[in-house]
């Protein structure tokens, strides 16, 4: 997904989109809405933490462990910066949409629908309101470091890990100054993003116990990417090496010696 125009500056929006690995993406879900920020980040790691269950027992040293699982976070931080009134704008636009992707879908119970419950039922059912019917996913996108290693099963699938962020940290750097439209409304120029993501595992992930070599990790990994190849030896023309002539040995003859 390439950066849309006007959210950063013709240098950055050249750079971002030329080099895929400049492209931090999250898509919502719900919405099935992609959105493409310039990664300039300023913090970036992962956690694997597996989780037993322990129990003491008397006269016994150690623990009876018993494993449930491995989880898996990634903790990110990123800044927008704006080098004009309509780019602050825009990145405000953007983290304003960003935080309604933490919000949930919900369907709606129509009056009709309770009234010919009540009729089935012949009891009065008082109404619930808006029934949650959607938890807000998200799928996030970075290079190869943070990637499904599933393919796109469509134009709308960003290839990026599905799970949920547990939060978002939205920071103005008011130390950079603030833009001003006239109207009283102020906009940063430059933004400080950074949220926790857990992610959710879309495929079995482990050994197989009678043959280890064959896993169950099949084509799956953790940073997919094309294998890397060694750099190939360019050859100088110049070192051509001139073909060996061909030696031959040389027996000397026989000679007859006098009586």
């Amino acid at each position: 997904m390439a950066i849309p125009k006007g959210h950063y500056s013709d240098i950055t929006m050249s750079y971002a989109n030329k080099n895929k690995q400049g492209v931090l993406i999250i898509q919502s879900m719900i919405s099935m809405e992609q959105l493409a920020f310039a990664a300039f980040l300023t913090s970036f790691s992962q956690s694997f933490k597996s989780n037993w269950n322990q129990e003491t027992v008397y006269g016994r040293n150690d623990p009876i462990a018993t494993y449930q699982g491995t989880t898996r976070t990634i903790s990110l931080g990123f800044d927008i910066p704006a080098g004009t009134l309509l780019q602050a704008q825009n990145s405000l636009k953007k983290c304003d949409q960003l935080m309604k992707f933490l919000y949930p879908a919900y369907n709606n119970i129509s009056h009709k629908r309770l009234q010919a419950a009540e009729k089935k039922n012949k009891k009065q059912i008082k109404s619930v309101g808006a029934v949650i019917s959607h938890a807000p996913l998200v799928k996030v996108r970075f290079a190869n470091l943070i990637k499904s290693s599933k393919p796109n099963k469509n134009k709308e699938d960003s290839q990026g890990l599905l799970g949920w962020m547990d939060g978002l940290e939205w920071t103005p750097a008011l130390d950079m100054g603030v833009f001003l439209d006239g109207s009283g409304n102020m906009y940063p120029k430059v933004i400080s993003l950074s949220f926790g993501f857990n992610v959710l595992h879309q495929a079995d992930l482990g050994w197989n116990r009678s043959e280890p070599k064959k896993t169950l990790y099949k084509d799956q990994s953790f940073f997919p990417g094309p294998p890397a190849e060694p750099p190939k030896e360019k050859k100088d023309p110049k070192d051509k090496k001139e073909p060996k002539a061909e030696s031959k040995e040389v027996t000397p003859k026989e000679t007859k010696s006098n009586p």
